[in-house]
């Protein structure tokens, strides 16, 4: 967030607009214990976004591969708004690259590799939980 990257794009692009940025560093912890849809998490979101309530905003950018999971609290707290992921939108981006390089994999589904600084095990119930994944063998490799 110290680059303010996407307030300089987005202020590029479009010179009249007005972009606010807002630092959530405890979304990241609670999406790593599972924690999206807790009590907790709520409040912690609603305490994050109050000062965003009653603005005239129309868009909000998630800028953190995390926030995604927590969207759907995010939407309660700001209904009416965009929501942009900027994951998705980068995937996006990445495939549309490819494609036009000629470099897209049209024969068949690739697969997924994981690389986890934390607890497998940990890893492997969010991934189920959040991402609907299911992920059945794990490599443990000690660096």
């Amino acid at each position: 967030m110290s680059s303010h990257s996407y307030k300089k794009t987005i202020k590029k692009a479009a010179p009249g607009s007005e972009v606010f940025e807002k630092a959530c560093p405890l979304f990241v912890p609670l999406v790593e214990e599972g924690w999206c849809s807790r009590h907790p998490s709520r409040l912690i979101v609603r305490e994050y976004l109050s000062g965003f309530k009653g603005k005239k905003y129309d868009t909000i950018i998630l800028g953190c591969t995390h926030y995604p999971l927590l969207k759907k609290l995010i939407r309660r707290e700001l209904p009416g708004l965009k929501i942009i992921d900027s994951a998705r939108a980068t995937a996006e981006e990445v495939a549309s690259m490819l494609s036009k390089t000629g470099m897209l994999n049209k024969k068949g589904k690739g697969g997924a590799a994981f690389i986890v600084s934390d607890a497998p095990g940990k890893f492997r119930k969010l991934g189920r939980e959040l991402l609907g994944l299911k992920i059945s063998k794990i490599d443990v490799k000690r660096f």
